[in-house]
């Protein structure tokens, strides 16, 4: 076992221990109060150094004292091989827990080397301030279980990641802690008020839960093929979100034309099923080996027409075409006849063609759903809106204006009022 004391000094300080550990470890755990901006981005070359060697870590940070940045946990999020979670304190306890926890192996020996002190993720925590450290350097048992000290501190972690309290990070998250922070600077010093984040449960709405009750007997019907048409709000995302839940295939495509939609399609997949499908994994294919086995692959079709011929035809049981609209062009139509799935989900809002194609014919004539803007407006499945059809846009003195678009609602308002003069 060794014992180090570490401070920030002249000659080293207490990041030049933290780069040593990450770059020689093949496993690492961090718990920390707070992360800030300045900390982030002093580890942000390692981290992608890990990444690309695929060595895996665990984050766990809190909202404590609001002093964790938003930007920062940003940041971190984007790494692939970290897992990123919050713990949102209760007002009567609170979380100053600062421990960072690497597993290294040299030759055929293995370690736990773990450092508690009292250094969070900043920059000034690791080059500047007065802080105190701790190493403790402990080998595995023969049997591979982490030493009496390590063992202790690692279960510690696990109970924590493991709370309800800690917080899996989410764009939703984000947003919330976001408007929180922004609401807590208008608060008086004496507000007992704390951050708190309960995950929203996603349920199918009205529109979802006919669609894929159809799309279920359409199946056991043994049709292979279907179209759902849905406007543009009402969730056909998520639509087909729930239904690959209740399909649950082995492997499942989704195409689209825009990359765009394409990264809100995989959020949407990865909000429910990361926590209802066993062994669930997704990817955006980016033409490499590595994303194309993914259970759940996520392609543009031009990404996709390039290396088709790369996939057997039926690489894939359950194959989802967003904006459907698009079938029958020749790239679309080139992978609706190369694939042979189990069963191909159309979605579109918009069906019909200036040009004559038929899309209809493309599903087997087969509708999941068909909801038109009316009905999705009598059923309150998307907000009500105002539709300005201006003549003369010329005509309209926008310098009048007292609001700007950053001043948000107000300027929306002014810009309707003087729309609606102008008519």
């Amino acid at each position: 076992m060794i014992n180090q004391f570490i401070s920030n000094q002249e000659t080293k300080n207490f990041f030049n221990t933290i780069k040593e550990s990450l770059l020689s470890c093949i496993e690492f755990k961090i718990c920390v109060s707070f992360i800030r901006i300045s900390g982030a981005q002093l580890l942000l070359d390692l981290l992608q150094d890990l990444e690309l060697r695929g060595i895996k870590g665990q984050i766990l940070t809190s909202t404590y004292m609001h002093v964790t940045q938003p930007d920062a946990l940003e940041m971190l999020s984007s790494f692939r091989n970290i897992e990123l979670k919050i713990y949102t304190p209760s007002i009567e306890k609170g979380f100053h827990a600062k421990g960072y926890l690497f597993l290294n192996k040299e030759t055929d020996n293995e370690k736990w080397t773990i450092i508690i002190g009292s250094s969070n993720i900043s920059g000034a925590a690791f080059k500047k301030n007065v802080e105190w450290n701790i190493l403790n350097s402990e080998p595995l048992l023969e049997n591979r279980e982490p030493g009496i000290v390590s063992k202790s501190i690692l279960e510690e972690f696990n109970t924590l990641w493991e709370s309800p309290y800690a917080k899996e990070f989410s764009n939703d998250f984000l947003i919330s802690y976001r408007d929180y922070l922004a609401k807590v600077k208008k608060l008086e010093k004496t507000n007992k008020e704390i951050f708190s984040f309960e995950e929203e449960i996603i349920r199918p709405n009205e529109m979802q839960q006919e669609a894929i009750v159809k799309l279920d007997k359409l199946r056991k019907m043994n049709e292979t093929k279907a179209l759902a048409v849905a406007a543009t709000g009402t969730g056909k995302t998520y639509m087909s979100v729930f239904d690959a839940m209740q399909v649950n295939p082995q492997r499942l495509l989704f195409v689209v034309h825009r990359g765009d939609i394409l990264l809100k399609a995989k959020e949407s997949f990865d909000k429910i099923l990361s926590k209802n499908v066993s062994n669930y994994s997704s990817a955006i294919y980016d033409g490499k080996v590595e994303t194309a086995y993914c259970k759940y692959l996520f392609s543009t079709e031009s990404m996709l027409a390039l290396h088709l011929n790369e996939f057997k035809p039926d690489s894939f049981e359950y194959i989802i075409i967003d904006e459907a609209h698009h079938a029958a062009d020749s790239s679309y139509s080139k992978i609706i006849s190369y694939f042979k799935p189990q069963f191909l989900l159309g979605l579109t809002a918009t069906p019909e063609r200036t040009d004559g194609q038929d899309i209809f014919r493309i599903f087997d004539f087969n509708r999941a759903i068909n909801i038109r803007l009316r009905d999705s407006l009598q059923k309150d499945l998307v907000c009500p809106f105002h539709y300005f059809g201006i003549k003369d846009v010329d005509g309209i003195d926008y310098s009048t204006l007292k609001h700007t678009p950053e001043d948000g609602e107000d300027y929306l308002n002014e810009v309707s009022a003087l729309l609606m003069k102008s008519k």
